[in-house]
């Protein structure tokens, strides 16, 4: 591994594959999910953003997903039919919010 990494950091440009993984390793994966409408303010709001995961999903689809045994959806609701919005970082989610702002 340290060969990888000294060839990478001579070389950035050519060994970008190694440094992105790299990186997955040292930082905590980010998830959001955006359960509601998939044309709401927040839903375009969270595909701006550098997460690992964005999954922008009907309330129908998170049910689907999360008894198909996909973890990440267990519980994701749109809150009082408003698309709502679940930032998760190192498998633990923020409280949930319907507004965009906040997902910066």
């Amino acid at each position: 591994m340290r060969a990888a990494a000294d060839a990478a950091l001579a070389s950035p440009l050519a060994h970008g594959a190694i440094l992105e993984v790299a990186l997955g390793l040292v930082s905590a994966p980010r998830q959001l999910v955006v359960v509601g409408e998939t044309d709401a303010e927040i839903a375009e709001a969270a595909r701006r953003v550098a997460a690992d995961v964005v999954a922008v999903v009907s309330p129908a689809q998170a049910l689907a997903f999360a008894e198909a045994g996909f973890t990440l959806f267990e519980g994701k609701v749109a809150l009082g039919g408003e698309a709502t919005a679940y930032d998760c970082r190192a498998f633990a989610c923020a409280l949930p919010t319907t507004d965009a702002g906040r997902l910066g």
